[in-house]
């Protein structure tokens, strides 16, 4: 008997389906087997890392003083704000102008004090060498020192003028003004005018706050002085509630005992970094009589007279000797009044009080009274005329 087609083509596809895995079965275990990449973009690692960046260093500089400082600002302008101006004033021309200003000091103190607590003081680059062939060196001299190279024996390397040693940050910061512990933080080339402009703003806004506190402290007692006759019969009825506290008259009175002496404290600081900026001198430079030693080679020939250029001996027939002269300079970097506070604050005027970190320049060199000044004034006259 012949099969039957039809029959045939089923019966094949019975045991096809029988022997032969499904292909969803095929599918599912093959993607068990092959292990799943996960392609992550440039961009969102570098975000990652930044991230990761900045919050290691939020933790690093986290301390004690730190916190006291925040807190404190933190303090006065609620105090100043919501306790005083809000009740006092409320809606008003005067109480929204006095918030607005109050606000916008405020912002820019702890913006700067952020900036000096985060950002880098300056570490002298690693294999960093002086120029030893110079004929004309311009050294640095303290009171008591050779005014040799110097040379840091804790980094067992060589540091460029203005750079000392931190103690506490383990390195040789640039420009070295102080370590300060209140920003657990050097005071260096790169961050030392945010920490003078943190001074100046926040000299502004303790002295606002103080100001308002004092005024509320005044009107208060002229109000409860004309009031108190009348209130005599009612907080002899009401005795019971009498000895409840009153919180925003305890924040008014500790906000009050708290803005004198700190903008006492803060005001003596700014005046003295005021006074260092006009000499272009740190603190460190102040207290070892820091001074510049200029050491020039110059060649003289038999007669005496100094030789322009070495091709004039030659062309002469006369011997030429080569004499070195030491001349000492006091307050090597001060350039004059204008010329000190463009060298901290920045060549244009109109950018003096807004917010920055760095000096210009690489805190390698400065301008100096002997060898930088024509130097630095060209590039002034060049900046001015931009």
């Amino acid at each position: 008997m012949r099969e039957n087609p039809e029959v045939k083509e089923q019966l094949d596809a019975v045991r096809t389906a029988t022997t032969r895995p499904s292909v969803v079965g095929e599918t599912t275990t093959r993607s068990m087997q092959t292990p799943t990449t996960i392609i992550v973009s440039p961009k969102a690692t570098t975000r990652r890392q930044r991230v990761r960046r900045v919050v290691r260093k939020v933790w690093q500089k986290a301390s004690l003083p730190v916190a006291v400082v925040l807190v404190l600002f933190g303090f006065l302008y609620y105090t100043t704000t919501r306790v005083v101006l809000w009740r006092r004033l409320e809606t008003s021309v005067n109480g929204t102008i006095h918030r607005w200003v109050l606000f916008a000091t405020t912002s820019l103190a702890l913006g700067l004090y952020v900036a000096s607590v985060l950002c880098e003081a300056g570490k002298v680059p690693d294999g960093w060498q002086p120029d030893m062939e110079d004929g004309n060196n311009f050294w640095e001299v303290k009171r008591k020192g050779k005014g040799l190279k110097r040379f840091c024996q804790k980094c067992n390397a060589y540091k460029p003028p203005r750079a000392h040693h931190c103690r506490v940050c383990q390195k040789c910061v640039l420009r070295m003004d102080h370590h300060c512990v209140w920003i657990n933080n050097c005071v260096g080339h790169k961050n030392y005018k945010a920490f003078f402009l943190f001074l100046f703003y926040a000299v502004l806004a303790v002295g606002h706050s103080a100001m308002i506190l004092s005024w509320n402290m005044v009107t208060s007692e002229s109000d409860n002085r004309n009031k108190k006759i009348s209130h005599n019969t009612a907080a002899a009825g009401n005795s019971s509630t009498s000895g409840a506290w009153d919180w925003d008259a305890i924040c008014e009175v500790a906000a009050l005992m708290i803005s004198f002496p700190l903008l006492i404290a803060i005001g003596l600081l700014f005046a003295w970094h005021v006074w260092l900026t006009s000499k272009n001198c740190t603190t460190i430079e102040h207290y070892e009589g820091v001074r510049s030693k200029v050491t020039l080679t110059q060649p003289i020939d038999e007669n005496g007279e100094t030789s322009s250029a070495r091709g004039e001996s030659d062309s002469n027939g006369s011997k030429v000797t080569r004499t070195t002269t030491t001349t000492t300079i006091t307050h090597p970097y001060s350039l004059g009044l204008s010329g000190n506070l463009r060298e901290v604050l920045g060549a244009k005027m109109r950018y003096w009080f807004f917010p920055g970190c760095s000096i210009d320049g690489d805190g390698l060199s400065f301008a100096n009274a002997y060898e930088n000044s024509d130097k630095w004034k060209r590039k002034v006259n060049q900046e001015l005329e931009l």
